[in-house]
């Protein structure tokens, strides 16, 4: 519980300097990067947290992953987790960020699965009336599933919406299945 309030503050802190710089989206695309530059390396969170690497090679190392305008902010902030000693926190820090980044913008991102793609005034209508049923904007991620045979299913990391065939005839079975069977 401790290193998710130490890792939010942190990360709320990153925040704010990247507004206060009006670098929030670019704040966004270099954690992409650092992210994609340690799944290419696996052993990137180590090297990091290693006592026994020089402080320089760290952040020469860090030098060359981040680039672009929020490079200087990015550094700055991996610098200052290496001398508080919370480089661990680095991942879930930057796991924290775009969450906090989307919740300041009033952005909630979620998966909308259909059967097959809409007609986008057909979408553009859901997507509408789904804004107005979590009271915030939508980014949504599209996906396709032929077993939901109809209907929609709409997913966030706390609200699913199943408007599925395939849910409503399941639900149809167990109501059937518990009559009584004269």
């Amino acid at each position: 519980m401790k290193s998710e309030v130490t890792a939010e503050r942190y990360a709320q802190a990153l925040l704010e300097v990247a507004e206060g710089h009006a670098l929030g989206e670019s704040i966004l695309e270099q954690i992409d990067r650092f992210r994609q530059a340690a799944a290419g390396y696996p052993a990137l969170s180590r090297f990091l947290g290693s006592p026994r690497v020089p402080e320089e090679k760290k952040e020469a190392l860090i030098g060359r992953i981040f680039e672009g305008e929020a490079k200087k902010v990015m550094i700055h902030f991996v610098r200052l987790l290496l001398r508080k000693g919370r480089i661990d926190y680095l991942e879930d820090i930057l796991a924290l960020y775009p969450k906090l980044h989307d919740a300041k913008r009033g952005v909630l991102k979620g998966t909308l699965t259909t059967v097959h793609p809409l007609d986008p005034e057909v979408l553009a209508r859901l997507k509408s009336k789904l804004e107005a049923e979590v009271g915030r904007t939508l980014e949504l991620t599209y996906l396709e599933n032929p077993e939901i045979l109809g209907g929609f299913v709409f997913s966030t990391g706390t609200t699913l919406i199943d408007a599925s065939v395939q849910r409503q005839l399941d639900e149809l079975g167990e109501r059937l299945r518990a009559l009584p069977v004269a």
